[in-house]
């Protein structure tokens, strides 16, 4: 199909523009249903402990639009290293590992530069700008401020899907 695709558009580009806008668009609709469903579903059972999520407060919609940038970032992403490895197999791989292994395993060695590189990488850089804290179960990302993180998953979005760019430019189907 890419190559009927790249045939009728031969300037590439665009038809990586026009993948990654519906991914986005889809992506932030499908995750604003689910968060809100979940917040529904799960309303009666935190409602007796206390700990439904107040509406009329900044920290709460700070958390769901960040969750919505975090996954368009991540499927962003996953479409940049994906048009850069022409492999679903291995777009995938890449992916969860950057995206869910590498934090994980990083995280247990106690080197100082790891644990900065550990801090860049997107799931604890997410961190950062869905609210951390003192009360935060997880220390991923204290080292950055809200927009570093939020800047640096920008990165992983962005510079994947350029080279993508560049690389589907000049290559053929």
């Amino acid at each position: 199909m890419i190559r009927s695709t790249l045939a009728a558009v031969p300037t590439r580009v665009p038809v990586l523009a026009a993948k990654a806008i519906v991914l986005a668009v889809l992506t932030v609709v499908i995750a604003t249903v689910s968060i809100a469903l979940a917040y529904v579903v799960t309303m009666p059972l935190l409602a007796d402990l206390d700990l439904v999520p107040a509406l009329d407060q900044a920290r709460t919609w700070q958390v769901f639009g960040g969750t919505v940038y975090f996954l368009v970032a991540a499927g962003l992403f996953a479409l940049g290293v994906g048009t850069l490895l022409r492999s679903s197999t291995g777009a995938i791989t890449v992916a969860l590992t950057v995206l869910l292994l590498l934090p994980g395993v990083l995280s247990f060695i106690s080197l100082n530069w790891v644990q900065t590189v550990v801090d860049y990488l997107p799931l604890p850089a997410s961190g950062a700008f869905l609210g951390g804290g003192e009360d935060s179960l997880s220390s991923a990302g204290e080292e950055l401020s809200a927009v570093t993180g939020l800047l640096v998953i920008a990165a992983y979005a962005v510079v994947p899907l350029v080279a993508g760019a560049v690389v589907l430019r000049h290559r053929d189907a």
